[in-house]
């Protein structure tokens, strides 16, 4: 048996798909656009930020908004399984699908480069410099793709 068919006869895929409970799809589903939310909005913000939106603002302060981009990201990812476990045969053969989960690692990816760029680790001073800018476009550019294939997936 496939895995994508094993994972959808699970009792857990059987209940996330078809309960009528708010605890189930529509829960999980919030839960991922609320994670994502938090990852993309606060990342978009900073990026904002950096091509020089809201000069006044200091970016000292701003370094506290990654561990909190890495908790949406979490929220995202956890839910984002469920998920995939609720409609595993459906999901797994679209091209949309993996462009979206491949969006998600260069978009974190990314995030990691951007925050070295930003706030330079003093342990790795012998690390190349990196562009903020460019790395603040790339940000915006990746997560708008990614909500965007997240969402072209529901119709597909």
């Amino acid at each position: 048996m496939p895995f994508t068919t094993w994972v959808e006869s699970t009792a857990l895929s059987t209940w996330l798909r078809q309960s009528t409970s708010l605890w189930a799809f529509p829960f999980v589903l919030s839960v991922h656009t609320f994670g994502m939310a938090i990852l993309a909005g606060l990342n978009s913000a900073l990026a904002l930020r950096v091509l020089g939106v809201a000069r006044r603002v200091p970016m000292e302060p701003l370094d506290k908004l990654f561990p909190i981009m890495w908790g949406g990201f979490s929220l995202s990812a956890a839910s984002g399984v469920l998920l995939f476990i609720a409609a595993a045969t459906m999901k797994a053969p679209q091209v949309l699908f993996w462009i979206k989960l491949s969006l998600v690692a260069c978009g974190m990816i990314n995030l990691h480069f951007f925050r070295e760029a930003l706030f330079p680790n003093e342990k790795r001073a012998d690390a190349p410099p990196r562009k903020p800018k460019a790395l603040a476009i790339m940000s915006l550019v990746v997560w708008t793709a990614t909500i965007t294939a997240g969402r072209f997936m529901a119709y597909l």
